[in-house]
């Protein structure tokens, strides 16, 4: 549809296939963003650094709805994200994934990411 505007999905890829659904994505030229962060890793034997997802099986899709529902219709592992209270897609505003492609984009060694169990925040607790 001509008339639709590129909107920010969260999508599940399953069976951790983020990577597939990356070059699926970009290979149909539409814009994708995985959340990576480096860990330490044993691989044959030996201790290395790697990149990989922060989030396993949670990849974000910016495309128009059709295309986004094309691709889908052709893989049964990426999926939608939906609000479990109203069964609705979840969408995120351009704004946000933004900032958060900034900062989440930059791989950077010190950038922690936290559960919110782990975490004990009250109103007005200044967070960085």
């Amino acid at each position: 549809m001509e008339n639709e505007t590129e909107i920010w999905y969260a999508m599940r890829a399953t069976y951790r296939r983020e990577p597939d659904a990356m070059r699926l994505l970009e290979k149909e030229k539409l814009g994708c963003f995985v959340p990576m962060q480096y860990k330490m890793c044993i691989r044959k034997g030996k201790k290395i650094r790697a990149l990989v997802p922060v989030v396993h099986n949670l990849i974000f899709v910016h495309a128009r709805p059709s295309e986004v529902q094309r691709v889908k219709s052709q893989v049964t592992y990426l999926q939608y994200i939906t609000d479990t209270r109203s069964g609705k897609k979840i969408i995120i505003p351009d704004v946000e994934m933004q900032r958060f492609i900034a900062v989440a984009g930059s791989y950077n060694d010190h950038l922690l990411y936290f559960q919110p169990e782990e975490l004990n925040l009250s109103k007005g607790t200044k967070v960085r």
